[in-house]
């Protein structure tokens, strides 16, 4: 947003060594008013008529008072909603387009489920633990720790899903390789609050055995 700052030296020297990564939330897609005047988080809360304070908690009550299709339709819905639109489309995608210009960063990390990645950067996407065995095909990769829109059975957005999640990301491959890029890479984390408890509870479960 054209906010001034300093850029460390050793983010642009980790960038010159490919050692340079991504870590993305829903700050750089279409949780932000520029793309839609209302978050996930707060239409759902208000269809689902819930107090939940926290994400999953949210997500959980919408789908317990309708049902997961329904809860994965209202997900598609936006980016679909966003994309109808030129400049919402160039707004939900600015961050990505730029990313697109800078060739050395290689690995992306993200907790979003849409393509932007993919569409604007080429990035290969990998969702699952089997992916991980191709990683060394791809120049540029994203790894989706929240599943993706084009995989509906991973998606990951209700407390239950998080549950599982956050144990798969515990032992699995996908979990094992990310914990890997963290602590042998430098990371710039955009898109996040690091207040929000979402985000604590999954970084810390990718940095236990750190």
């Amino acid at each position: 947003l054209d906010l001034e700052f300093e850029l460390p030296d050793e983010v642009v020297r980790a960038y010159e060594r490919d050692e340079l990564v991504i870590f993305a939330g829903a700050g750089i897609s279409t949780e932000v008013p520029t793309v839609l005047s209302e978050t996930l988080f707060q239409r759902a809360r208000a269809l689902a008529e819930t107090d939940a304070e926290t994400f999953p908690q949210v997500m959980q009550a919408f789908q317990d008072k309708f049902d997961r299709a329904t809860l994965v339709k209202e997900i598609r819905s936006r980016f679909s909603y966003a994309d109808s639109f030129p400049s919402a489309r160039r707004a939900a995608r600015q961050f990505h387009a730029e990313l697109a210009t800078l060739p050395k960063i290689r690995d992306i990390v993200t907790t979003n489920w849409d393509t932007y990645f993919e569409e604007e950067c080429l990035a290969t996407p990998f969702v699952v633990g089997e992916d991980i065995a191709y990683h060394g095909l791809y120049d540029r990769r994203v790894y989706k720790l929240h599943g993706s829109i084009t995989n509906l059975a991973t998606v990951v957005a209700t407390e239950e899903d998080y549950a599982e999640s956050l144990v798969k990301l515990g032992t699995n491959v996908l979990g094992s390789h990310v914990r890997n890029i963290l602590s042998s890479k430098i990371v710039v984390f955009v898109g996040y609050s690091f207040t929000d408890w979402n985000f604590r509870r999954l970084y810390d479960a990718l940095r236990a055995d750190m």
